[in-house]
């Protein structure tokens, strides 16, 4: 009797390790042929690697092609490429031209988009007397941005700073937050700045789920990820309904959260304008949803940071005459048509604050 039990265990075993060795490879093929990202590369795609500091960070030298569609079906081909410090776009830094860093989250990544089509990309072609240093990594916050900036300005040495702000980077700059949408992250440990000014590292609450495992496990087996993100989003979505965006949106800084979060981020873009010294930092937005339009907006203004208005008008406008014609496929990121309306307007904002740019057109 014991004998048959445990050849029937064994069985089970082998059955379900069979399952998920067969849902492993299917999930690569599917990868493969959908996005063109090779079999071999781990959980995240070979797009990100762990990093002790970052937590996570743009993997280098990548290459890749592949077709996407946009929100609206259109379909285009892209050609993804990072340099070795994993910047999508990165000149000469000891050129004599207008040196400009951008810096951001999966906006500036454009994941979605070629290189010469993110929104400085087009910046860059258009302007012929500019440089120019762009690094996004997908679900970034505010500080490990700040990182970013810590590690390469002083190998760039730029003459300008445009930083690129999305609404949900208050929720990444907070730990009760970040859990409120822990699906969009990377699975990886990030920084948190404390009150006290410490940085101390943790997963946001429930990407902690299979990230537990030894990281053998972890970052090389995809079926677990894909498991831990629909999970998160399951178990998210009531905690998102009841006491995420709608209840910021009605209480504003008066949100116990909320409120946190805008004073941690205050602090790291002090850390910013300190870092930068005598270089100018001009700060835009994707989006205007209050209150976090403005409470960046008013953040900027009291620690000497320029603020770009304008940039989500210019996207709402199209947006307004036909819905999605910016989105990229899912949505929320910028297809190449909101990309173009960004560069565009940045441009407009760099000729007004009387930088001497010397335009193609």
């Amino acid at each position: 009797m014991i004998r048959n039990i445990i050849i029937n265990l064994t069985v089970v075993l082998l059955s379900l390790i069979l399952v998920l060795i067969l849902g492993e490879m299917t999930l690569r093929v599917y990868h493969y042929y959908k996005f063109g990202i090779n079999i071999l590369n781990d959980v995240n795609h070979g797009l990100f690697t762990k990093d002790n500091k970052l937590g996570w960070k743009m993997s280098k030298n990548l290459s890749y092609e592949t077709t996407v569609k946009d929100a609206l079906k259109n379909v285009y081909k892209i050609h993804v490429k990072t340099n070795e410090y994993g910047f999508r776009v990165f000149d000469n830094p000891l050129s004599n031209k207008i040196k400009i860093f951008f810096v951001g989250d999966s906006f500036t990544a454009a994941l979605e988009i070629s290189n010469d089509k993110t929104y400085y990309g087009i910046i860059r072609n258009k302007i012929k007397n500019i440089g120019v240093f762009a690094y996004g990594a997908g679900g970034y916050g505010s500080l490990q941005e700040f990182m970013i900036l810590d590690e390469f300005i002083d190998v760039i040495n730029p003459d300008l700073i445009i930083w690129q702000f999305f609404e949900n980077d208050f929720f990444d700059n907070d730990i009760n937050l970040d859990m409120l949408k822990s699906f969009y992250n990377t699975g990886m440990p990030r920084p948190y700045l404390e009150e006290n000014g410490r940085i101390t590292y943790r997963y946001a609450k429930y990407d902690n789920l299979f990230y537990a495992l030894p990281d053998i496990f972890a970052e090389n087996i995809r079926l677990l990820k894909f498991f831990n993100t629909r999970l998160s989003v399951l178990v998210n979505k009531p905690l998102k309904n009841k006491s995420g965006p709608q209840e910021i949106a009605q209480l504003g800084l008066a949100h116990k959260g909320f409120g946190h979060s805008a004073k941690i981020t205050k602090m790291i873009m002090e850390m910013v304008k300190m870092r930068a010294g005598k270089i100018p930092v001009y700060l835009f937005c994707i989006t205007n949803n209050q209150p976090y339009y403005d409470t960046i907006k008013n953040i900027c203004q009291s620690v000497g940071i320029h603020f770009f208005d304008g940039v989500p008008q210019s996207l709402n406008k199209f947006e307004n005459e036909k819905l999605y014609s910016t989105k990229a496929g899912d949505k929320e990121h910028l297809n190449e048509k909101g990309n173009k309306i960004v560069s565009e307007r940045l441009i407009e904002l760099l000729k007004e604050n009387n930088y001497p740019i010397i335009t193609t057109e």
